[in-house]
């Protein structure tokens, strides 16, 4: 049995407000996220409205939002969702300096 490795699946660095597309796994892969780390630049005083990761810009997989989301203090999900072949994600917020990392596994698919 072959061993797996948590892998960099996408990164985003000091994105503006609104939606980001990321995308989904290549053809032939499905991803299994496993990690996201993200954190928003800004003083540490500031409150921030969060933000939420969508499947397909319809359904919400993930959503972080205040009191947890505050300026300078990181924010961070674990569990695990599989992404399919043809399906996207999109990244959306209303506060501009958010920078993400999400980690798991990328597999190929027969």
């Amino acid at each position: 049995m072959a061993r797996l490795y948590s892998d960099l699946l996408f990164e985003l660095v000091d994105v503006a407000s609104g939606d980001t597309f990321i995308g989904g796994p290549p053809d032939g892969y499905l991803w299994v996220l496993r990690d996201i780390h993200s954190e928003c630049s800004g003083a540490w005083y500031q409150g921030l409205y969060g933000w939420v990761l969508t499947l397909d810009d319809s359904f919400p997989l993930i959503r972080k939002s205040p009191p947890e989301t505050r300026a300078l203090a990181p924010v961070d999900w674990q569990g695990r969702i599989v992404i399919p072949t043809g399906n996207t994600l999109t990244w959306t917020t209303i506060d501009d300096g958010w920078s993400i990392t999400a980690s798991g596994y990328q597999l190929s698919t027969p």
